[in-house]
């Protein structure tokens, strides 16, 4: 929540515009605070509200609706709420220990796996913005992962080898990564990393559906066409009364959501305030009251708690297990035991899932150590606490994290047609060899060929053109790869290219070789030859298969032979 005379100029504020984050004489407030404010404000046109705008991510929205019924730029609103939590951890910090300066702390983010490459993207400018500088990106279940291989005597124990599959089943997402230890100081990726988007606000919605069930259970309305639902019977409530959303809500999670089978003996009962009486009498909604009202004129709904699992909980879980169970059997396929489980997010807490969850895993993989964030190992952390704990342990501690790349990266390289074709049409005639037809705007906005990117040159009175080409390692944030290369032709007998970091001041590129402090450390012939006036598509292709000492292979194909086998590094180093 921000307020008005702030979100006027969001895309240009700064630390020092940011008073006091949740204290009284605030301009910004979050989470519970921000809505306790804003809905009891007298003034409501003072703030502007938002609400669960993290998943737009997800969803593939670029803004987000504000309480003005304002569309606001998502990157803004965004990085405006990682900048107040810079700024409030930063105060917070140095109200109880030394005095430290911004450059002296480190930041990272932790994201859903399920999120694609926009949404990746998105979170790159936020951190950017909100920090000047880029920030290491940790997947969630990568923070759970490095949490309890930090502290847990039990996990610490895991051998080279040995494999632990990671689930975090939070409010908006359910993430899986699948890892191995390599050697004291690295855990890699053995599977790619995946997910889904059922999580607890699903079992929320499902939850406030069957309240609404049981309200007009044997009236009137029970059958009406068009069928009443939750947002005649409840959201219209809260649009009027919103307090009350934050109020029933709160009743829902405190007293009913991680109750288990084991303390629920008893039926549920949800008591309604007399608000929602008098909202529903005046609504044309009399008869629901009349039906429901106990003799003393309150009204409630009871619920028996086996209504509550097969409605609420297990249409949720069971999509929760069903993404778990393929993840295990993909590992399976590929011959890969998994020695431990682990179980993160504060969905976990709920009794059932972790029953479900125990249960089926042992039946497919009966060999498994089974854990949760809140059990693993003596750790007492609460539910959720893993991954942020992890993701600190990753900053402090000099560990090591490889990961699967989700594609091939693959560049065309333009067979060198006469001078009276552009570059783009060189490139278009190379994909249809390939049998792709592509348009000059598809050309131009995924291989972004620009001026800058263009290099002409003369060789024997020919013109030869270069162009780069970046090949864009979005999950490394420590190491951005290039590569550069020369088209065909048909007097030219070799290929030249060559790899470097973009990250690194102090690296720099020299024949075949790449110096880091004059220390050579990349090495390999960058130059390969073929039958002298052939002319031949060339692909460039990236292969993030591991091979010993943490080392992987640039591999230049020719008529789907390997021409070229370069080692690069593709490791990535989170710490100090």
């Amino acid at each position: 929540m921000v307020k008005t005379d702030l979100i006027n100029k969001i895309s240009k504020i700064k630390d020092s515009d940011i008073k006091d984050v949740n204290e009284d004489n605030s301009n910004i407030f979050w989470g519970r605070k921000s809505k306790e404010i804003f809905y009891n404000s007298k003034d409501p046109s003072e703030w502007v509200f938002f609400e669960n705008f993290k998943m737009n991510l997800y969803n593939q929205k670029n803004s987000v609706k504000g309480s003005d019924n304002k569309n606001y730029d998502l990157i803004d609103i965004i990085s405006l709420f990682i900048r107040c939590i810079k700024v409030y951890t930063l105060k917070k910090i140095k109200e109880i220990a030394v005095n430290i300066e911004n450059d002296q702390t480190k930041w990272a983010v932790t994201i859903p796996t399920i999120w694609d490459n926009k949404a990746k993207e998105i979170m790159e400018k936020v951190f950017e913005k909100a920090f000047d500088e880029e920030v290491p990106k940790i997947l969630e279940p990568e923070g759970a992962a490095m949490s309890i291989l930090s502290h847990s005597k039990e996990f610490i124990s895991m051998k080279k080898g040995e494999t632990m599959l990671v689930v975090d089943c939070g409010g908006g997402t359910t993430d899986i990564v699948a890892f191995t230890i390599k050697d004291d100081n690295i855990f890699e990726e053995i599977v790619d990393s995946g997910g889904s988007a059922d999580a607890g606000t699903q079992i929320d919605e499902l939850f406030w559906d069957l309240i609404t069930k049981k309200l007009v259970e044997n009236t009137e309305f029970e059958k009406s066409i068009p069928k009443i639902n939750k947002e005649n019977l409840l959201e219209n409530f809260w649009k009027k009364f919103p307090l009350q959303k934050l109020l029933m809500n709160d009743i829902w999670t405190k007293d009913i959501k991680h109750l288990s089978s084991l303390r629920m003996k008893n039926d549920i009962v949800f008591r309604f305030e007399e608000v929602y009486i008098e909202w529903l009498c005046n609504n044309n909604y009399s008869n629901i009251y009349e039906k429901r009202k106990s003799g003393f004129g309150t009204l409630a709904v009871r619920i028996n708690y086996s209504e509550i699992r097969e409605t609420v909980y297990l249409p949720v879980i069971n999509k929760i297990w069903s993404t778990v169970e393929q993840k295990i059997l993909e590992c399976q396929n590929k011959n890969i035991k998994i020695n431990y489980f682990f179980g993160a997010g504060g969905l976990t807490s709920l009794y059932e899932l972790k029953t479900l969850l125990e249960e089926n895993i042992k039946k497919i993989s009966p060999d498994s150590i089974i854990r949760f964030d809140n059990d693993s190992g003596n750790i007492n952390i609460p539910s959720g606490g893993a991954i942020m704990a992890g993701a600190m342990y990753m900053l402090v501690n000099e560990r090591y994290l490889r990961r699967v790349s989700k594609k091939t990266y693959l560049i065309e390289f333009a067979h060198n047609l006469t001078n009276e074709f552009s570059l783009v049409d060189k490139i278009r005639y190379d994909y249809s060899r390939l049998g792709v037809t592509v348009s000059v705007q598809e050309i131009e906005e995924k291989m972004k060929i620009q001026e800058k990117y263009i290099h002409k040159y003369m060789i024997d009175e020919e013109e030869h053109v270069n162009y780069l080409s970046p090949i864009c390692l979005k999950n490394l944030p420590s190491q951005k790869f290039e590569t550069q290369a020369s088209p065909l032709s048909e007097k030219q007998s070799a290929m030249n290219f060559s790899i470097y970091s973009s990250y690194h001041n102090d690296v720099y590129y020299a024949g075949n070789n790449i110096y880091k402090n004059d220390k050579v450390f990349f090495e390999g012939n960058g130059e390969f030859s073929y039958p002298q006036g052939t002319v031949e598509v060339v692909n460039l292709e990236i292969d993030f298969n591991a091979i010993e000492n943490s080392r992987f292979f640039l591999i230049a194909k020719k008529d789907d032979q390997v021409v070229v086998k370069i080692p690069i590094t593709y490791l990535e180093k989170i710490g100090r």
